[in-house]
């Protein structure tokens, strides 16, 4: 769906222009053979938006799947490594906590299949958590995302795992989409 080669070309963005620019957050958990992700967004004066994001993976997932690259991000530094066969929800809800509270978050949107417990436990750590939902609901934001890369307005620093993923963005239609 996402025109990759106009991805790679995105451009960059220096933490020091984040300072002061609005911050918004996602969250979404995988459980057990799935990576988990907490992404912040930054709406810079210029008109890009800075992404940053953490994921994770349980242990078991990763050796489940030698054929994904896993271990080279995690030697990277750009995937977290849980124990055990599902992944650590407390590992996970601390570091949201404090990206949210560190970042000046406004909102975090979050798909409460697994995360409804950590929306509660961030509400009470002060972070605004909206129920997300999935699917067609998303209709608006997939186009906006789509926009700013063709655009070059998404500027990700060259994300491993964010790359991988938009790669593997596919939309499917409803009766009475485009």
């Amino acid at each position: 769906f996402l025109d990759m080669p106009k991805w790679y070309a995105c451009r960059r963005f220096e933490d020091d222009e984040l300072a002061g620019a609005r911050c918004y957050a996602g969250l979404d958990l995988g459980q057990s053979d799935d990576l988990s992700a907490h992404v912040r967004i930054w709406m810079l004066d210029d008109g890009r938006v800075a992404v940053k994001g953490r994921f994770w993976i349980p242990r078991a997932a990763r050796l489940a799947h030698p054929d994904r690259p896993y271990e080279e991000w995690i030697r990277a530094g750009v995937l977290e490594e849980t124990d055990g066969d599902v992944v650590d929800y407390d590992v996970i809800e601390r570091v949201v906590s404090a990206d949210c509270r560190d970042s000046g978050v406004i909102e975090c949107a979050y798909d409460k299949r697994f995360a409804g417990q950590m929306a509660l436990h961030l509400e009470d750590d002060g972070v605004t958590m909206i129920d997300t939902p999935q699917g067609f609901f998303l209709n608006e934001a997939v186009r906006r995302l789509a926009e700013l890369v063709k655009t070059g307005q998404l500027a990700h620093n060259g994300n491993p795992v964010l790359a991988w993923m938009a790669s593997n963005v596919v939309v499917k239609h409803g009766r009475n989409q485009e």
